[in-house]
């Protein structure tokens, strides 16, 4: 079997069991080293960030499973009425196979029955290069004016992903009866 061809890959809502592998994967070193906050969080910090995030309106949170087992996570936070912020990982031995691709674009519809939006945000530290590739290639386009010395923000509309949601994109034609 290759890289690619794994059992399953599957993107779900977070649940209340996922929350000490969450914690787990928050506190690794990469992890920090690559977040926003570049710390460590203490155990009840964690379980209250997790018990809101799962009652949030504003926010979706979904596991990676591959091969039944959690390899990541993807959480939306809604900045706007129609605008989400992305945070995106998986972990190392699943990266560099086109696994985020495939995660990402399974995680738009599970987003799109959350909140109707119709652009994603990521910001990416400038030293993120691996980040910066990865969201370049699935179509993000820097936005200059809202990035910063430490910090690289682009935006990806939605319009053109395929979707089974009928409020983006093109509207449909109308079928003619002959």
């Amino acid at each position: 079997m290759s890289d690619r061809d794994h059992q399953s890959l599957a993107v779900r809502p977070a649940s209340t069991e996922d929350e000490s592998t969450l914690f787990h994967w928050r506190n690794l070193p990469w992890v920090i080293e690559l977040g926003a906050s570049r710390g460590s969080v203490a155990h009840d910090q964690h379980h209250a960030w997790f018990a809101e995030t799962l009652e949030r309106q504003s926010r979706c949170l979904f596991i990676v499973d591959i091969d039944n087992q959690p390899a990541g996570m993807v959480r939306y936070d809604l900045v706007s009425k129609v605008s989400v912020e992305i945070s995106i990982f998986l972990m190392p031995e699943f990266v560099g196979k086109g696994l985020g691709t495939q995660v990402f674009f399974r995680s738009i519809p599970l987003l799109l029955s959350w909140h109707r939006v119709d652009q994603i945000i990521a910001r990416v530290l400038t030293t993120n290069q691996t980040s910066l590739r990865f969201f370049t290639r699935l179509g993000f386009v820097v936005d200059d004016q809202r990035s910063t010395a430490d910090c690289i923000v682009l935006n990806r509309g939605l319009q053109d992903i395929p979707h089974s949601r009928p409020f983006l994109g093109q509207p449909k034609q109308k079928r003619q009866h002959k």
